[in-house]
């Protein structure tokens, strides 16, 4: 029921009441093996933080991963056998060992449809390596999101399968999270180098958007920085 309800909310720019901004929109990407509601547990202090002024969307993978991915099995630890565990493409590696994906294309042409009309972007783990792609993908085509949030992204094979889509640096606001125990991503210094100034944040745990201790300062500086670049014309 819960993940069908977030599911649902997928309309974008809801009008303002008379003298009042417009509410501004996010679109929130899960990891691989997760969900809206796996990604709604794994934000915790920082969603309902976002959703005092924007209007907060949750962009599901299409795929349901196999039982067999590790990932699967490790989330089923958390989150119980009956979780609809999802993915937005078929992880790979390059000869370097970097996250690449199979039917990229595709995925990605999908997937910008559906953040449409979305002003901003949060994804965490594979939900940011892919917000990385739209946000190339934007860019390039003169209508770039106001701002990137990209927490625990892996290193960039992708990059190599969409030419000319990180040819330059973009120049898209972003703010890259790490975890300093992070054993299954690393530090996102490769990613870094895909953007002009990007800001970065880093907790001392691991893989997770955000750290157990202190989750409620790390929440505040990524909402500080949204509400800055995404709203800072209003």
């Amino acid at each position: 029921m819960l993940i069908c309800l977030l599911a649902s909310m997928a309309t974008f720019a809801q009008p303002a009441s008379p003298g009042q901004p417009r509410r501004r929109t996010i679109a929130l990407l899960h990891g691989t093996a997760g969900s809206a509601k796996t990604l709604t547990i794994q934000l915790g202090p920082l969603l309902p933080k976002l959703r005092e002024t924007w209007d907060v969307t949750f962009v599901e993978g299409p795929k349901r991963c196999a039982e067999d991915n590790p990932h699967v099995k490790m989330m089923r630890r958390f989150y119980g056998p009956s979780a609809e565990l999802r993915e937005y493409a078929e992880a790979t590696a390059d000869d370097r060992g970097w996250r690449t994906y199979n039917e990229l294309d595709e995925a990605v042409e999908a997937l910008e449809g559906r953040v449409s009309g979305a002003d901003c972007l949060l994804g965490f783990s594979q939900g940011a390596n892919f917000a990385s792609m739209l946000a190339a993908r934007a860019e390039r085509r003169g209508a770039p999101f106001r701002a990137v949030v990209l927490l625990c992204p892996a290193r960039p094979g992708w990059a190599r399968q969409l030419p000319g889509a990180f040819e330059r640096p973009l120049t898209t606001p972003a703010l890259i999270g790490a975890g300093a125990q992070d054993a299954v991503v690393g530090n996102g210094d490769e990613l870094a180098t895909l953007f002009a100034r990007p800001e970065r944040r880093t907790h001392a745990e691991g893989h997770r958007p955000l750290p157990a201790a202190d989750a409620a300062a790390y929440a505040d500086s990524v909402a500080r920085f949204l509400d800055w670049h995404g709203r800072a014309d209003e």
